[in-house]
């Protein structure tokens, strides 16, 4: 869905397979899964990620994630 460099050859990814979101960690050496999500928060981060751009992808990122941080 979208990619956010971190720094040099540094990325978080957001992958989407069929209804659930992957987000993923890259260095040069590794891929590393940090989160699984699914459901209705999947739905509402394929949806937000349709055509944003790397800065609003950034700061949508980050509000998610703030979010899903204080419900779980």
């Amino acid at each position: 869905l979208e990619v956010l460099p971190l720094g040099p050859q540094r990325n978080v990814a957001l992958i989407r397979v069929v209804d659930t979101v992957y987000v993923l960690g890259q260095t040069p050496q590794t891929i590393s899964l940090l989160e699984r999500i699914e459901g209705q928060k999947a739905m509402d981060v394929i949806t937000s990620a349709k055509g944003v751009s790397l800065t609003k992808f950034k700061d949508a990122f980050n509000q998610f994630f703030d979010k899903f941080k204080r419900q779980s």
